[in-house]
């Protein structure tokens, strides 16, 4: 998945997403969150099997 570096900066710079994130769906009541706008943490205790899921419109907000 490729987006850009910075929304707010408009400088054509497109960053590639190479980690296992690209794997996790959108969620609007998501099982985990974005801690510092670095790490994605869980947001409740996740069961075995159950997918990942995250807000994908608040990650670069």
């Amino acid at each position: 998945m490729g987006y850009p570096r910075d929304y707010k900066a408009n400088d054509d710079a497109i960053e590639y997403n190479a980690d296992n994130a690209r794997f996790m769906n959108n969620s609007s009541q998501p099982n985990t969150y974005q801690h510092h706008h670095r790490r994605l943490l869980t947001a409740r205790q996740v069961q075995p099997d159950e997918e990942l899921t995250y807000d994908c419109f608040s990650v670069h907000a």
